[in-house]
């Protein structure tokens, strides 16, 4: 089975770091990720195993608050492109009906943000983040016309 799949996932995502140098707390909210791949997988009987791989975008959203939970000192925003690839198994319940369950792994790389402070958009500072995300999809499939895999 060769293809070529499209996702699209709302997310609501959090992570955040304690910067004792700098005396910030730095908090990052993944807003949405996105992916275009290709598809390689071989079918037995029901079941379908196979691999993916391609281009990922993350819309990202950075605050910097002073610590102790002061105000916000820096904000920062972007979409940030990278890679991904992954692995799953697909089970054909009917000709019509599929489940499926996958592990992906996204590859954003380094860049370095400038942040800024509210509301007047001053330069706050550079700041260079790293960020990979890793997800288990589960769901089920509604096929509109019949098809067999074997």
């Amino acid at each position: 089975m060769i293809g070529i799949q499209g996702a699209y996932g709302w997310s609501d995502a959090k992570g955040s770091h304690i910067d004792v140098v700098d005396g910030t707390i730095d908090q990052t909210t993944v807003r949405s990720i996105a992916s275009v791949t290709a598809r390689l997988g071989y079918a037995w009987d029901r079941w379908l195993g196979y691999v993916r791989g391609g281009g990922a975008w993350a819309d990202d959203r950075y605050v910097r608050t002073l610590i102790p939970a002061g105000p916000v000192d820096g904000l920062a925003k972007e979409t940030r492109g990278g890679w991904t690839a992954g692995l799953g198994i697909e089970y054909a319940i009917t000709d019509y009906l599929s489940a499926f369950i996958e592990y992906d792994h996204y590859w954003f790389g380094s860049r370095t943000l400038t942040f800024v402070t509210p509301p007047a958009g001053v330069f706050e500072d550079n700041v260079t983040i790293r960020q990979d995300a890793d997800t288990v999809k589960a769901g089920v499939n509604f096929r509109w016309a019949a098809f067999r895999w074997r």
